[in-house]
């Protein structure tokens, strides 16, 4: 089952590119999560209370903010409730 959530007005993603030329998201989005550190599933996994990949954090109003480098091996950022640190 996935649980899709609409794009609300909040939520903001932008495009910018570092003086080195090297590309990246910033991404603000609204999860609907709990507030917390959340471990990433696509760069690693969790593992106890830790996590061998990127950490997401998830504000007290359900926002997340991440950043994607276009040199990330996985550009790509996924989070689960059951993945809470």
């Amino acid at each position: 089952m996935c649980h899709v959530i609409p794009r609300t007005p909040s939520d903001e993603i932008t495009l910018e590119k570092s003086r080195l030329r090297a590309g990246y998201m910033n991404v603000n989005l609204q999860t609907g999560l709990p507030a917390g550190t959340y471990c990433d599933v696509i760069s690693g996994q969790k593992e106890g209370n830790a996590c061998t990949g990127k950490q997401v954090y998830v504000s007290s109003d359900g926002m997340a903010n991440f950043q994607i480098s276009n040199s990330d091996e996985d550009p790509f950022v996924a989070i689960h409730v059951n993945d809470k640190l």
